[in-house]
């Protein structure tokens, strides 16, 4: 089946969200269907059959169907999987190691969990988990703060697209590039971007003038994670610290903080630190 306005969405319409093409993830049915595997035929037949927000290329609105399709257009391009893919142009280069495409949960490879509070009996329970088949480019990646970190370091420096795309990526419309977006704090501008699914909650970014990349990942919060993000940057610029007040979930083991006491080495960073308890 043929995509709404197919012959005059371009690949640039699909980079900035100005395709027009419906956000899959928007529609109800989604979440009703969302944690059972589905074909990548099945899903660009349901996309056709969405109609078209606007012109492509008038406006911008976010949609998580167009990076799906790119995803799909890398794979022909290249006749290889969208793993295989980030495997090849960015893991192992970058040489990392807890990076890759998600599949099913893993806790063995110590991936964690989609977690909700439950007010009701005071306690973290397990929480919905799509899966990954609806996701692909849209988002459905595995990895961690440190390598995200090493990944925008990479990117923003020439080392992942060369510096025509990099320049490329950077250039706005609608306040939006070729995947990535402005992060402001205060005066200071990053690139980079946000990113969530179930409970999992992403932001990365790298401030040129600093030389600084930054990422923060959840799995689960009660507590905004822009909050969180503002009082790690705070820190980082020497700016007052507004620390973000999460609700007390769990009484305070005295006796178990107790034994956390004591001097700690790194010999790799040369670092020693005291932990101690105040009361």
């Amino acid at each position: 089946p043929e995509i709404v306005n197919a012959k005059s969405i371009t690949i640039e319409h699909l980079l900035r969200h100005t395709s027009g093409m419906f956000n899959y993830t928007n529609d109800s049915l989604f979440w009703q269907q969302h944690l059972e595997p589905i074909s990548k035929e099945k899903q660009i037949e349901k996309l056709a059959h969405y109609p078209s927000d606007f012109k492509p290329g008038t406006q911008y609105s976010y949609s998580n169907s167009g990076y799906y399709i790119l995803a799909c257009i890398l794979e022909k391009v290249y006749n290889k999987t969208y793993d295989e893919l980030l495997q090849e142009k960015i893991v192992v280069p970058l040489n990392l190691k807890n990076t890759y495409e998600g599949t099913t949960l893993r806790l063995e490879n110590n991936e964690a969990l989609s977690v909700l509070y439950s007010f009701s009996n005071q306690k973290w329970i397990n929480g919905p988990l799509t899966h990954s088949s609806h996701i692909l480019g849209a988002g459905g990646m595995v990895s961690t703060p440190t390598e995200l970190n090493i990944f925008m370091t990479a990117l923003m420096n020439g080392k992942v697209v060369n510096d025509k795309s990099l320049t490329l990526m950077k250039t706005m419309k609608f306040n939006y590039g070729y995947g990535l977006l402005p992060l402001p704090y205060h005066l200071h501008v990053a690139y980079g971007h946000t990113g969530g699914i179930d409970t999992y909650s992403s932001v990365t970014g790298y401030f040129e003038d600093e030389a600084l990349a930054f990422s923060l990942t959840l799995n689960g919060y009660e507590e905004s994670m822009n909050d969180v993000l503002i009082a790690m940057l705070a820190g980082y610029f020497g700016d007052s610290i507004k620390m973000p007040n999460p609700i007390n979930f769990f009484p305070i083991q005295k006796d178990l903080l107790k034994s956390y006491e004591g001097t700690y080495t790194n010999a790799q960073y040369k670092l020693t630190l005291t932990v101690r308890m105040d009361e």
